[in-house]
């Protein structure tokens, strides 16, 4: 049986966000952003949508023609399908095709992917920002590709992609390596100031760790953007050898942050944003 529930009270003139996704049962983001969206006294929704991948472009061209709809959300498997609908593309979602938010304003649509970014602001936010740094980024899939990206538009000094899959590390790097120095390499710390694991390894208790840090540099970073568990293997070990590290909640805290400012800039410019929690793990 359902308990009861509180609700943001919706009227004419709420704002409407879609969250799109198939299947729709397991998300869970929607609960945070209209928890944030209701601490700030924002007049605007997350309604999560069941949409199958063949009734996308319908859906999203409707969702154009209704004026109270500002935004749409977007997770698997409609975030490279969802960018090729969308009439402008932030840079991030330029370089690896994908969005996972898209602002609807007169019909236009201009979508951005934000799991780079929120790992960005929440990095420099615990004191690991990757600007003038030797960066590595480990795994170039989905978020891997976004990290990256935004790790690269931050002005690292080097930044190296790791992937088992080597064709999609190289197409990747030859896009980044106009905003930054970019190269493939192992899945190693010596000789970077920052380490990033943006693989699925550390998500079981039996994975191997993904990042050899047997010769790390002294005071670099350690970065595993798995939030659950909270303390992976890579970080236990990083910590353990007094390392600065940071999980990936932080990430997701910043990222809903931003996906808000992106989606309502009115609220966002007139100081309304809903805080960050003060994360550092």
């Amino acid at each position: 049986m359902i308990g009861p529930r509180s609700w943001p009270e919706i009227a004419g003139t709420t704002s409407v966000v879609a969250l799109l996704a198939d299947p729709i049962d397991h998300v869970r983001a929607q609960i945070a952003l209209n928890d944030r969206l209701g601490a700030a006294g924002l007049d605007a929704v997350v309604v999560p949508l069941h949409v199958p991948a063949e009734g996308l472009s319908s859906i999203v061209a409707a969702m154009r023609r209704a004026d109270n709809v500002v935004g749409l959300l977007a997770t698997i498997p409609h975030k490279q399908a969802l960018a090729a609908l969308c009439d402008e593309l932030g840079p991030n979602a330029a370089v690896v095709d994908a969005v996972n938010a898209v602002q609807v304003r007169d019909g236009r649509a201009t979508g951005e992917i934000f799991d780079g970014i929120g790992l960005v602001d929440a990095a420099t936010a615990n004191g690991l920002s990757p600007r003038g740094k030797r960066v590595l980024v480990a795994g170039t899939g989905g978020a891997g590709a976004a990290v990256a990206a935004a790790v690269a538009n931050d002005g690292p000094a080097e930044l190296v992609l790791a992937n088992r899959t080597t064709a999609k590390a190289e197409a990747l790097a030859a896009k980044l390596g106009a905003q930054c120095p970019t190269r493939l390499g192992p899945p190693t710390a010596s000789g970077h100031d920052l380490v990033i694991n943006c693989t699925s390894l550390g998500l079981d208790p039996d994975d191997p760790v993904p990042i050899d840090l047997g010769d790390i540099e002294p005071g670099a970073g350690v970065i595993d953007i798995i939030a659950n568990p909270e303390w992976t293997e890579l970080r236990r070990r990083a910590d353990d050898a007094g390392h600065p590290t940071m999980g990936g909640g932080p990430m997701i805290a910043h990222q809903l942050g931003a996906i808000i400012d992106f989606l309502l800039p009115e609220a966002a410019a007139q100081g309304d944003r809903p805080g960050i929690e003060a994360s550092r793990t």
